[in-house]
C-alpha cells in the first residue's frame, strides 16, 4: 500500500525583523539621499502561493509604506530558490532589487551544487532576518500512525511504500526527511515538488 506524507515548512513571521527591514534606507545613504529613485523589485524565488512568497508581499507593502515608494514581488522560481538568487546577484548594486533569500539559498544551495551561479557570502548584503522557520511532517487524518515513531515501525514493515513530499530537492524539507531517513535505517521515498503551495 502506498501512502503519501507531505513535509511542509511553516513560516514564523518575526515582527522585530521586519521593523529592521523597513528602516533599512539608513543602508542606502551612501548611495544618495533620492533612494528609491525607482521602484524596488523584491525577487521572492519561489512561486507565488507558498509561505515565502506571503512573506514577500507582507514585507514589500511594509518597505513601500515606509521607503514612500514602490516596491514590487517579482516571483522568480526554478531550482529550489537558485534562479532568483542569481538574477539578484548579477542585478546592478543600486538597491532596486532585494533578495528576499532563506535558507536553501544561502546554506544549502553553496553545499549541493558544484557550480553554483553566486557566491552567497559576498554577492549578498545581509539587510535583515526577518522571520524563523521549521518543518512540519503531517498526514491525512486517515493515515494510521499518530508519530515519528509509528511513522518509522511502519516504514521498517516488508513491502512499505511511503513517499514524503517536500517543496523540491535541496529544500529544508528535502534534507529534513534524509535526516530521518539516515537515523533510523528506513526508506522513506522523497517526492519533490515545485513549490510549497503544490505539496499543500
Amino acid at each position: 500500500m502506498k501512502h503519501v506524507l507531505n513535509m511542509t515548512r511553516r513560516a514564523v513571521l518575526a515582527v522585530v525583523g521586519a521593523a529592521a527591514l523597513v528602516t533599512t534606507p539608513g543602508a542606502f545613504a551612501q548611495a544618495g539621499s533620492s533612494y528609491p529613485d525607482k521602484p524596488i523589485k523584491l525577487i521572492v524565488p519561489f512561486p507565488p502561493g507558498g509561505g515565502t512568497d506571503v512573506m514577500g508581499r507582507w514585507i514589500a507593502q511594509a518597505l513601500g509604506t515606509a521607503l514612500k515608494s514602490t516596491v514590487i514581488v517579482d516571483n522568480v522560481p526554478g531550482a529550489t530558490g537558485t534562479l532568483g538568487s542569481t538574477r539578484v546577484a548579477r542585478a546592478e548594486p543600486d538597491g532596486s532589487s532585494l533578495l528576499l533569500g532563506i535558507s536553501s539559498t544561502h546554506a544549502i544551495a553553496p553545499a549541493i551544487y558544484k557550480d553554483l551561479a553566486y557566491k552567497p557570502a559576498t554577492d549578498f548584503v545581509p539587510l535583515a532576518r526577518v522571520a524563523l522557520g521549521g518543518n512540519l511532517l503531517v498526514a491525512n487524518i486517515d493515515f494510521p500512525v499518530n508519530s515519528v515513531k509509528e511513522l518509522i515501525a511502519m516504514a521498517r514493515k516488508p513491502g512499505s511504500d511511503i513517499m514524503v513530499g517536500s517543496w523540491g530537492n535541496g529544500s529544508g524539507g528535502h534534507l529534513a526527511l534524509e535526516a530521518i531517513n539516515q537515523t533510523s535505517g528506513v526508506h522513506l521515498g522523497h517526492v519533490p515538488y515545485k513549490s510549497e503551495s503544490a505539496n499543500c
